[in-house]
């Protein structure tokens, strides 16, 4: 890009390099609920949620620049998660480098052992006993099933391989309250 390219930008482009003002004011007022949703996959009312579980874990520690404020971090982190999108992609959409992008997701996804557990060994011997009560299958942990809860069309998604409308729902049931 050359000097007359950057000076011929118009009022609404900005160059890369240019910080950002903070992501979240401008994403929060700029989509009313359903286009926020449609984009980061969650409610507003969840990304403020996970900033007060895990916001004082992630809060910058230095003042020396704008930093990126844990709900910042939350919001490009989902983005990125949403869209399955390359994290240079995301970085152009806020106006930060694909490194960044790299640090703040991969800080965001070392929290998930605050929401995702495996079970221990004694939980082990206990699922794979309840399956064997159940079908007398040995050793078994868990049966992954997946279906497409058919839904009227929201406007925004589209699953094109089956061309319907429709919620994946992917299940791992641990063999407890099963059907009889």
């Amino acid at each position: 890009m050359s000097v007359s390219s950057l000076s011929s930008l118009s009022d609404n482009e900005t160059p890369l390099r240019s910080r950002r003002n903070d992501i979240k004011l401008n994403v929060f007022e700029k989509y009313d609920d359903k286009e926020f949703r449609a984009r980061f996959r969650v409610s507003k009312e969840t990304v403020l949620y996970l900033d007060s579980i895990f916001g004082s874990t992630i809060k910058p520690v230095t003042k020396r620049n704008i930093s990126l404020q844990p709900v910042d971090q939350i919001l490009i982190t989902l983005r990125y998660y949403a869209t399955g999108s390359y994290q240079r992609v995301i970085g152009d959409i806020f106006h930060i480098e694909q490194p960044t992008v790299h640090r703040v997701t991969e800080k965001i996804a070392y929290m998930r052992s605050l929401f995702i557990n495996m079970p221990t060994a004694e939980e082990r011997l206990e699922v794979a006993n309840d399956f064997y009560a159940i079908a007398g299958f040995p050793r078994v942990m868990g049966a992954i099933d997946c279906t497409h809860i058919k839904i009227n069309s929201p406007g925004t998604y589209s699953n094109h391989e089956l061309y319907l409308y429709s919620y994946i729902i992917i299940s791992v049931p641990d063999g407890r309250n099963s059907p009889e």
